[in-house]
This record gives C-alpha cells, sequence and structure tokens, in this order.
C-alpha cells in the first residue's frame, strides 16, 4: 500500500502498521483493516471535522488494539473479551448489567468473578473508564460544551460527568482541556488548511 501523511502512516499488510516510525503488530486483523481504512475515507474525503474523526477513529483502534492483542486462555476469557468489545463499541450507550451477563452466556456470580479478573475492575466501572478515556480526547479537540460531552458519553448529567472525570484523572473537565486542548490535533498532519 501507499504510505499517507509521507511516511507518518502506513499500512503494512494485514495486521502490521507503521505510525510514525513504529511498528505495530495487531492480532485482530479484520478489526485493524476495518479502521485502516475509515481512517484513510476519511482523509481523502476530507469532510467537514474529518480531522476530529480520524483522531476518534485512531484512538479506538489502539485501545482495541490493545485490548485484543493477547492470546486467549480459555472459553470465559472469549466470552468476557466478547462483552469488552461491545463495551468497546458502544460507549455512547447507558449499560445494563442484565444484558451483559446474558451476552457473556455465563452466570452473574461467574461474569463479576471473571470480568474482574481479567480487568481488575467492575463491569460498570470498566464501561465508565473507556466512557472518561474517550471524553479526553473529545475534550482536547473540540469546543463542545461539558454538557453536552456528558450526553453524547451517556452520562447520568454534567456534574456526575464532571466528578467521576475529576476522580480518574485528578483534574476537572475544564481544567483538562485548557491543558490539553488541540495537543492530540497536532498528530494528525496538516496538510489542509480546513477547519475541524
Amino acid at each position: 500500500m501507499t504510505a499517507l501523511w509521507s511516511a507518518d502512516f502506513q499500512c503494512i499488510g494485514e495486521v502490521t502498521y507503521k505510525i510514525r516510525g513504529q511498528i505495530f503488530h495487531f492480532a485482530d486483523s479484520r478489526y485493524a483493516r476495518q479502521n485502516c481504512e475509515s481512517m484513510i475515507d476519511e482523509i481523502l474525503n476530507k469532510d467537514s471535522g474529518y480531522r476530529y474523526q480520524v483522531n476518534l477513529l485512531f484512538h479506538n483502534y489502539l485501545i482495541a488494539s490493545k485490548r485484543f492483542i493477547s492470546v486467549e486462555k480459555d472459553e470465559n476469557s472469549i466470552k468476557i473479551k466478547k462483552v469488552i468489545r461491545w463495551m468497546n463499541h458502544n460507549f455512547d450507550k447507558t449499560i445494563e448489567i442484565d444484558a451483559l451477563v446474558a451476552m457473556s452466556e455465563m452466570s452473574r456470580t461467574l461474569f463479576f468473578n471473571k470480568f474482574k479478573n481479567e480487568t481488575g475492575v467492575s463491569p460498570i466501572q470498566y464501561f465508565i473508564n473507556i466512557k472518561l478515556d474517550s471524553s479526553r480526547l473529545i475534550l482536547s479537540t473540540t469546543t463542545l460544551k461539558i454538557t453536552e460531552i456528558a450526553a453524547m458519553l451517556a452520562f447520568y448529567d454534567e456534574f456526575y460527568f464532571s466528578k467521576m472525570f475529576k476522580k480518574r484523572f485528578g483534574i476537572s473537565p475544564t481544567q483538562y482541556r485548557r491543558k490539553y486542548s488541540g495537543s492530540l490535533l497536532s498528530t494528525i498532519p496538516n496538510d489542509s488548511k480546513l477547519d475541524v
């Protein structure tokens, strides 16, 4: 494949990518290829807000790739990975524990035990962490209001979102935005003078 953004980003085969000179190997080639193609489409189309969309796709891609690079140990581990995959793709929704338990095809107790063994936290905390991690990208690359971000990520309200954000990162969303605004956009090459 041809290089994008000079030598900054290249698809090298099915599961190997060269990004700003570093080589990354990913286990889920279908997901990796789909994300790579979506980023390429966004860059080529240059629709309004494409730089933000590429950042978001790349962020989700790296998170998912990091989480799914390991070899599955047993059937229950595979079932937990299935639930985690769903969470990663649906972080803008609310969560129902009973639906996750049903998706895992395990008893409630086994699900909670296996989930905590795999991730170190409860399913609810894990889901909140995904939302909070995503909110950092949104805060640093957009001018959306805190209320809008909280609603976009399906938090109960902006106060709960702000409380959880500060608890996780030790800084309020507003302070985070002031400190890091535009920092992630600088990772996308500025080959166009279009505003996000």
